[in-house]
């Protein structure tokens, strides 16, 4: 409940939140004007917002997590105002200790970060453009939070990764080689 918190305290929004777990709902709920419990994928939401449309909508950290987020995404543009955004972040798969780990057949998960094993599906900055193209969204800004060393517990064993040197400059001359995640602002398309 920290950032609809936040969103009701600070900016004075109205906020109706979706979430899978009674208990994080009962906490967040509090701040939000209207609360739907249930799996984003099976659309409760829909229902319980029937005839609302929104300035604005955030997927923080969600995307990746859905067997469907393609379909969730077109969706949820669905009740979106006109001139509205969605705000939307996601971890890039592409990060350079991801990719040595890759050249090292190492592929472990761990509780948090990129490698998190509650992700369903990873993405790069292309499939990312993808998925927001394929909602009928268009991408007006995209940033990358650059963090050059994951930290540990991030999954994969990139700390005991090697690769052969020209590899390695490479993979540190890749675009967006060191971004941790992407974050994005997406309208309609026009």
């Amino acid at each position: 409940g920290y950032f609809t918190r936040l969103l009701k305290e600070e900016k004075g929004a109205s906020v109706d939140i979706v979430e899978i777990d009674p208990q994080c709902a009962g906490l967040a709920s509090a701040f939000a004007r209207d609360c739907s419990i249930g799996d984003i994928e099976r659309y409760g939401w829909k229902n319980a917002f029937a005839g609302r449309l929104y300035d604005h909508m955030i997927f923080a950290d969600v995307l990746e997590h859905l067997r469907d987020p393609w379909g969730v995404l077109s969706q949820a543009t669905t009740m979106l105002k006109p001139g509205g955004s969605v705000l939307l972040s996601v971890p890039n798969f592409a990060h350079v200790q991801i990719l040595a780990s890759l050249y090292n057949n190492d592929l472990s998960y761990a509780d948090v970060g990129i490698m998190d094993r509650t992700h369903l599906r990873f993405f790069t900055e292309p499939t990312l453009r993808d998925m927001v193209e394929s909602a009928g969204l268009e991408i007006s800004d995209i940033r990358p939070i650059n963090v050059p060393v994951l930290p540990q517990g991030c999954g994969t064993l990139w700390n005991k990764s090697r690769v052969p040197g020209k590899l390695a400059d490479l993979l540190r001359k890749k675009p967006h080689a060191y971004a941790i995640q992407f974050v994005a602002c997406c309208s309609k398309k026009r």
